[in-house]
């Protein structure tokens, strides 16, 4: 054989021989198991977060040796470790939680490395890995930069210098920044005005006429028997304060040149009303004992108060917080009295409710 060719092939072998060897003494790489199945979450993937967890998920981890060190590194340029901590990361206060399962490192010691955005967790007893779990890495602050990639460099090894390498597995991960979500409810009101027949009972009041929604007879009023209508106010709506209803009338009850009196009690101070041929007299009460404005009870403490219609809005009903129909229902009776004086006629006014959602 030509001596050059055999020359030749023996060098070939030298070099072959010596990269296998300069391999096998490499720490973390030819004599480390890559972990399967290995994610890394981020508690708060948002950039500038502080004290965040990041929580490192393996599988098939190495059960037969006991680690002594674990190795975690972060990266702006590749799985190989070749770059730099990913700008503003800053792992200074990092640490281990108690509650990783992989093992549990709690009681190590952790030197941290910020300018490299590398920590070393290393104890001399050590422990032996789970097949599989988690490590939770805490105290973390993530980077400055979102939707870049960055990678994570775990590696275990064997002895407390980090030195021989026992598993390592790489991730990538990304800062996301937190998505601002909207909506929007439109306010709602429903407001209903219902009759009730005669005999409906409102605020100790009997009523002795039967009302629909838009009108109140009250029939023919006597010196003997005052004239009772009941009708049923509904509300329902979404705003946040509740709601208020509000009444006024167009004037007094009124034919021709004559008219029967407003009642001289007043909203903010209902009075009895008058006996049957006391006195004229017209006007309402309400069962709301919780009214939002002035005394809360002052329709219903004490017996059935009335007070006289007004051209101003003065409150008969009240709700907090957002209600429906069944919860924000009340009831206004009207009452008129006559004297022996009062002129023949019917007497005609009108009133009004005004119902006000407060958000």
């Amino acid at each position: 054989m030509d001596r050059r060719i055999l020359k030749s092939k023996r060098l070939a072998a030298a070099l072959v021989t010596t990269a296998v060897v300069a391999a096998s003494m490499m720490p973390g790489v030819a004599q480390a198991a890559t972990l399967t199945s290995s994610k890394l979450v981020l508690g708060d993937p948002r950039p500038n977060q502080t004290t965040v967890s990041y929580t490192w998920d393996v599988a098939s981890a190495t059960v037969a040796t006991t680690v002594r060190c674990i190795r975690v590194e972060f990266d702006n340029t590749d799985g190989a470790g070749s770059g730099t901590k990913p700008a503003g990361m800053n792992v200074t206060s990092l640490g281990v939680s108690a509650s990783s399962t992989l093992l549990n490192p709690s009681a190590w010691t952790v030197t941290n490395d910020n300018v490299n955005g590398v920590s070393t967790i290393a104890n001399a007893t050590g422990a032996t890995p789970a097949a599989s779990g988690n490590l939770i890495f805490t105290g973390i602050t993530n980077g400055t930069t979102a939707e870049t990639t960055y990678w994570a460099l775990l590696n275990t090894y064997s002895d407390q210098g980090c030195t021989t390498a026992v598993d390592s597995t790489v991730v990538a991960y990304v800062f996301s920044n937190g998505q601002a979500v909207s909506v929007t409810v439109d306010p709602s009101l429903m407001f209903t005005i219902a009759g009730a027949a005669s005999g409906t009972v409102c605020n100790g009041a009997t009523s002795n006429q039967t009302t629909t929604g838009a009108t109140v007879p009250l029939g023919r009023v006597s010196t003997s028997t005052n004239r009772i209508g009941v009708q049923n106010l509904a509300v329902t709506t979404n705003a946040a304060m509740g709601y208020t209803v509000l009444t006024r009338s167009t004037g007094v009850l009124t034919y021709s040149t004559a008219n029967i009196d407003d009642h001289l009690g007043t909203n903010a101070t209902p009075t009895v009303f008058p006996a049957a041929g006391a006195l004229e007299a017209f006007g309402y009460t309400t069962n709301e004992a919780a009214l939002g404005t002035g005394t809360a009870n002052r329709f219903t403490s004490g017996g059935a108060k009335w007070a006289g219609f007004t051209g101003s809005n003065l409150e008969v009903a009240y709700a907090s917080g957002p209600v429906t129909g069944a919860s924000g229902q009340n009831c206004i009776a009207y009452q008129a009295a006559i004297d022996g004086l009062t002129p023949a006629g019917t007497y005609l006014t009108t009133v009004i409710y005004t119902a006000a959602p407060i958000f």
